[in-house]
């Protein structure tokens, strides 16, 4: 297996870069090398040319947007932030609700297609899965909004993921990562949740957010029996795959969404996601 040699904490940008606690074991050289040993993909919007708001429910390289009336998401190039920042990024995609009471904003990889096609299944026997991703917010006001990061089945974009008013998700999804409620604006939950099945809450309020500080939220599967919940490069959770309520096999993808309680704008933006998926026997 080839290691990838990850620079040292006091390095520059090294807060912003992936977690090397989190990608230190996965053979992304290998992968490259050989394809069929699994998938991997680093995305930082550099490549891309989005000079408008994507149009809702449809692809753009790889990538869906759903939103409620005027929200947006768009490629923002952060000239602020490229220099003199611990956690500088270049380029982001920016989703916005645009002051919608109960109107949803979500963002999601596809792949190819607006219907989707897995990143992840995590099943005994199919594999070890790594993912993660910086992100962002400007709101994080108590009863304003809620916000959902990690993987999900692809149905969102036909439809809403977070219930009006913002306590809980949709049962007909399958789902798995972090959750803000907007009873609880800061406070990250980590979950998951299979369609038909309430939302399991694996760990309540383990951190609060801090408003306009980007955050790394990770998941990883050892391919066996283990979920490992991250923030910020630190197992803070970890869920055996056989409990109930678990996606266990479903297909998943890297989805971002936030959801308005009130009329009160709310952005939520992604610095650069990854993921891999290395196959079983």
């Amino acid at each position: 297996m080839t290691h990838i040699v990850y620079p040292t904490a006091d390095a520059a940008g090294a807060a912003a870069a992936p977690s090397p606690s989190i990608w230190k074991d996965c053979d992304v050289l290998g992968i490259i090398q050989n394809p069929g040993l699994g998938i991997h993909k680093y995305e930082d919007w550099r490549d891309k040319s989005w000079a408008a708001t994507l149009t809702s429910g449809t692809e753009a390289d790889g990538y869906v947007a759903h939103y409620d009336a005027s929200g947006s998401v768009l490629i923002t190039p952060n000239t602020s932030l490229v220099t003199a920042s611990a956690r500088g990024i270049s380029h982001y995609v920016t989703m916005d609700t645009n002051a919608g009471d109960n109107d949803e904003t979500a963002f999601q990889y596809v792949g190819g297609g607006t219907t989707g096609t897995p990143f992840f299944v995590i099943k005994k026997g199919h594999g070890r899965v790594w993912f993660e991703t910086i992100v962002k917010t400007d709101e994080v006001t108590t009863g304003v909004a809620g916000t959902f990061i990690g993987l999900t089945d692809e149905q969102y974009a036909t439809g809403d993921h977070i219930i009006n008013e913002c306590a809980s998700l949709i049962t007909t999804a399958d789902l798995l990562g972090f959750f803000i409620k907007a009873d609880d604006g800061d406070a990250l939950d980590c979950i998951y949740q299979t369609s038909g099945v309430t939302m399991v809450t694996a760990l309540a309020v383990d951190e609060n957010l801090t408003v306009n500080t980007w955050t790394k939220l990770g998941l990883t599967y050892d391919g066996n029996e283990t979920i490992t919940y991250w923030i910020d490069g630190a197992p803070v959770k970890t869920v055996d795959i056989d409990a109930t309520g678990f996606p266990d096999g479903e297909e998943l993808l890297p989805t971002w969404i936030i959801k308005d309680v009130t009329t009160t704008d709310m952005t939520l933006d992604i610095g650069w996601w990854r993921g891999a998926w290395m196959y079983g026997p």
